[in-house]
């Protein structure tokens, strides 16, 4: 399996999000004023969960959720999980990957 660092991973979610937002797609973490937007980058837990609500239905969830668990260090809201299950994911994940 072929390992790609973040700033690869990261430039090709946003490279897909860039591509799915011109073609009329609508992505929640884009959608919205600049206000409603903080909650994708927020600590703040009940900021988070609403933030992994907006997620439902994206075009990009998955891709997303791959990015966010594997980066667990990045802070907000990927692909529809708040930074606390991502690294409780990431880490199961890893578990049954060495078991």
């Amino acid at each position: 399996m072929v390992q790609i660092g973040r700033d690869e991973a990261h430039a090709s979610l946003m490279e897909t999000l860039d591509r799915l937002e011109g073609t009329g797609s609508r992505i929640p973490c884009r959608a919205g004023p600049i206000t409603s937007s903080t909650v994708w980058i927020s600590e703040d837990p009940d900021d988070q969960v609403q933030a992994a609500r907006r997620c439902v239905g994206c075009p990009a969830l998955e891709q997303c959720d791959a990015y966010g668990l594997t980066f667990t260090r990045e802070g907000g809201v990927w692909g529809g999980r708040t930074v606390a299950e991502r690294r409780l994911v990431a880490r199961r994940m890893r578990r049954a990957a060495a078991a």
